[in-house]
């Protein structure tokens, strides 16, 4: 794998989607976005407005504070209610309420009460969501096909979570000229295609964020970041990311085979070789990790695991790629 990648001819594009004036006449929505990352939250803040009705931001946000005392999975509820408010428009982008405050779908969480935890149901309400959203569609058609203009509509339409499965490509993102993931390409090749984000549109900016959070916490994709891999772009120092859909295909890979095509050293940095896997399969980590364990068992007279302790582990992201075997980690694999 190419870890130094030069860019300084790339053929850099502006990633398609729809700008606010656009997205507005279009759905008649001068919003299009919405920050919201915990799933029992949005639950809990439903099943209330479901019950008591939202009539003015001050009286729902002293109801779900003092009364209901709704816990926040997280950062706490503010007296003002702008965090309360996310939601509430939140529900409106995802057409569970009206402009007028009516909830306009009762239906969901029929089985959930406020401050139980999330069930299989309440996971595929998300999902549903998520794949009814546009703004979401529109991220996933990237996995798909990025530089699709002229037929975009119809490839938003016509996206399953099948599609996304069998079709869709590695991401690699990161921060070019803002704080937040703005820029992306496809292949770790020099001069690949770059794609970007308009600088002064943060917005969308952060809603990739929230669309990698709803992606990764209904367990269809992953993300990796890819600072194990020493990685680096000409005049970039930033760190990389990649984010993929997970295959549904079993992992065939022979390891002994794999490390002898692609690794010169008999002696492999486990957290580089799980990466490596993951990204060429598209399967989750941890798949990775029990797989690389059980072949090096069944292959003892070819592969050996070498051991090692948590405190000799620095990186927090290298020590999620790390497979754990009882108290140790295995750092590295040696080709006997």
């Amino acid at each position: 794998m190419i870890t130094n990648i030069e860019i300084s001819k790339s053929i850099k594009y502006q990633i398609p989607y729809l700008n606010s004036k656009e997205f507005k006449n279009q759905f008649n929505m001068g919003w299009g976005y919405f920050y919201i990352y915990h799933f029992r939250e949005f639950k809990d803040i439903y099943l209330a407005v479901k019950e008591f009705n939202f009539t003015s931001l001050p009286v729902f946000t002293d109801l779900v504070i003092k009364k209901l005392k709704i816990k926040p999975v997280q950062t706490p509820w503010d007296r003002e209610g702008r965090r309360i408010n996310e939601y509430i428009n939140a529900f409106k982008k995802l057409a569970l309420l009206s402009e007028n405050n009516e909830l306009v779908d009762r239906t969901l969480f029929l089985d959930s009460e406020i401050g139980n935890e999330l069930t299989k149901n309440d996971l595929t309400i998300f999902k549903n969501l998520f794949f009814r959203y546009y703004r979401f569609r529109e991220i996933m058609s990237w996995f798909l096909n990025p530089l699709n203009n002229v037929s975009r509509n119809e490839l938003i339409e016509n996206i399953t979570e099948e599609k996304l499965i069998s079709e869709s490509k590695v991401i690699y993102s990161y921060s070019n000229k803002s704080r937040f993931n703005d820029t992306f390409f496809f292949k770790l090749k020099d001069n690949t295609p770059i794609y970007y984000i308009n600088n002064d549109d943060e917005d969308f900016m952060r809603f990739w964020d929230v669309f990698i959070s709803w992606a990764k916490n209904l367990g269809l994709v992953e993300k990796i970041n890819l600072k194990s891999l020493n990685i680096t772009l000409s005049n970039h120092k930033k760190s990389i990311t990649c984010v993929y859909f997970l295959s549904e295909a079993e992992s065939t890979f022979d390891l002994y085979d794999y490390i002898q095509d692609n690794f010169k050293s008999k002696y492999i940095n486990t957290a580089k070789l799980v990466i490596n896997l993951a990204i060429k399969y598209r399967l989750p980590i941890e798949s990775i990790k029990n797989q690389i364990v059980k072949q090096c068992k069944e292959k003892k007279n070819k592969l050996s695991m070498q051991r090692t302790s948590r405190v000799f582990i620095r990186d927090k992201t290298e020590l999620n790629c790390i497979p754990k075997v009882n108290n140790y980690y295995i750092s590295h694999i040696m080709v006997i």
